[in-house]
């Protein structure tokens, strides 16, 4: 079973034919990530040479997924953009070797991509609630729970980093679901605890919740603290 976090960014468009101005986007921006050195590109189901006319065929076509890898068999680096209607997202995942080589730089390694990526496409699209790092693929982190866990279709409670956008509030109200309005303006504004840091640009928020994300232990204790924040702000208690 691999073990590391998985970051994912899920970018919500009102604009029907976005994707041709989000590709040019994510043709420029990719390439300066940290990981792009690591990975290949898939085609076809095979892991071809990333050339820049390649990347950009990729990027550009028609198809509503494409990926790169660091390897065609259990990669250590994947990143993958799949559409859906007017949703876009973008999930990387870091296991074993390529998020424990990272060590204590991980987290803001991790942070610095949530800025530049959300600044980069924040002029078309919100960020959707569910957005941030995670650890899910990785069952061995068992964490004290909070009680009641409020039933939510918004958020996610194994987060370790959240990415919000105040936006998201108006674009609920907007769509006539004040509830889910209501719960994005909670969780935006609710203190967090002393060790989170909190980070502003705009309507967008990042919250880290550890500078250890190659830690084991550090994260555990993050998911606990994460999960009884959330139900706090949504429900107003957690125990």
């Amino acid at each position: 079973m691999a073990k590391g976090i998985g970051w994912e960014l899920t970018c919500l468009f009102e604009e029907p034919d976005y994707y041709g101005a989000a590709a040019k986007i994510l043709f420029e921006l990719i390439p300066e990530t940290f990981f792009w050195a690591s990975v290949g590109l898939v085609e076809n189901g095979d892991l071809v040479k990333k050339t820049a006319a390649a990347f950009k065929k990729a990027v550009t076509s028609q198809h509503r997924q494409w990926k790169l890898v660091s390897s065609r068999e259990d990669p250590a680096v994947e990143l993958e953009c799949h559409r859906l209607g007017p949703s876009m997202s973008l999930r990387l995942m870091l296991m074993d070797d390529a998020w424990s080589e990272l060590g204590a730089d991980v987290s803001a390694t991790i942070e610095a991509l949530s800025w530049q990526v959300m600044k980069a496409l924040r002029g078309s699209a919100f960020f959707s609630t569910d957005s941030g790092v995670f650890t899910a693929f990785d069952p061995d982190l068992e964490y004290e729970r909070a009680k009641p866990v409020p039933s939510n279709r918004l958020f996610r409670f194994d987060m370790v980093a959240d990415m919000l956008d105040r936006r998201m509030v108006k674009a609920w109200t907007r769509d006539a679901q004040p509830e889910h309005a209501a719960a994005v303006e909670k969780v935006c504004a609710a203190p967090v605890p002393k060790g989170v840091r909190r980070t502003e640009d705009g309507d967008q928020i990042v919250l880290v919740w550890t500078d250890a994300m190659h830690q084991r232990a550090s994260l555990i204790k993050a998911l606990s603290a994460h999960e009884h924040w959330l139900a706090k702000a949504l429900i107003g208690k957690a125990r």
